[in-house]
């Protein structure tokens, strides 16, 4: 079963969020990933930094915070 995950980093703490999925990359490509903008993209690079067939690529959704 299919979880929804969503992933928020701190831009100090970004390298630790890809260190982190990098080294949880088979659990979490099989999951629904949602981040905001910037960790999102990276979080989806590093989840398919080696995977060449596009269409097996993991695709993160990304979502910007909301305003106060």
């Amino acid at each position: 079963m299919k979880k929804r995950i969503a992933l928020v980093a701190h831009d100090s703490c970004k390298r630790d969020m890809v260190a982190w999925v990098e080294a949880n990359k088979d659990v979490l490509a099989k999951q629904e990933i949602t981040a905001t903008g910037t960790t999102g993209r990276l979080v989806e690079e590093a989840l398919n930094k080696d995977i060449a067939d596009e269409d097996s690529k993991v695709c993160v959704r990304k979502r910007e915070p909301k305003e106060k």
